[in-house]
């Protein structure tokens, strides 16, 4: 006789013998004795016996479901780097290293000088690179303390904006000279 494992007929046909319908009985109840067994017997008071089960949404089969109760997760703080975060120090950057390549090449024409004093009339290339690369960092490491600690606000957006929004300006003025 072949045995019928993977056709439902219902809860009749589904199992041929008498025996395989013992043996699945008492794995079921093997089973929800051992996750029972981990249940606190005070959480078990309080557990409401309906939570212990649910019908299927076609009603064919009881589902038994472990009572215990779910441990609460730890918050999760939002990220600092994110896309906005990224993009907008790109540009940044991208503005920062544009405007001295700028002012670089300006200044071997030999026809302009720097007007930012920290610089000084004609700086080199590596003390511009070595001035702004730190102060961009340090723009980068503030911007993302105050997100951290204020994820809503959007006052960590001030220096990457402000930066953007002054080598863009240096930008310009080496065109229009």
């Amino acid at each position: 006789m072949q045995q019928k494992w993977l056709v439902f007929e219902g809860w009749s046909g589904f199992f041929v013998s008498k025996y395989q319908r013992v043996v699945v009985l008492l794995v079921v109840l093997f089973c929800g004795a051992q996750g029972w067994a981990r249940i606190e017997p005070d959480k078990l008071a309080e557990t409401p016996v309906s939570s212990w089960y649910r019908v299927t949404s076609d009603s064919t089969a009881i589902e038994f479901v472990n009572p215990t109760p779910a441990v609460p997760r730890k918050a999760v703080s939002p990220r600092v780097v994110d896309r906005t975060f990224l993009l907008l120090y790109s540009v940044d950057a991208a503005l920062t290293v544009t405007d001295i390549e700028l002012t670089q090449h300006s200044l071997s024409a030999g026809s302009v000088y720097e007007s930012n004093i920290v610089y000084g009339l004609r700086p080199t290339r590596g003390r511009m690179y070595g001035i702004n690369m730190p102060l961009l960092w340090a723009e980068m490491a503030i911007s993302g303390w105050i997100k951290h600690k204020r994820p809503t606000s959007v006052l960590w957006m001030l220096a990457p904006v402000t930066g953007s929004f002054s080598h863009g300006i240096g930008i310009v003025s080496g065109f229009v000279k």
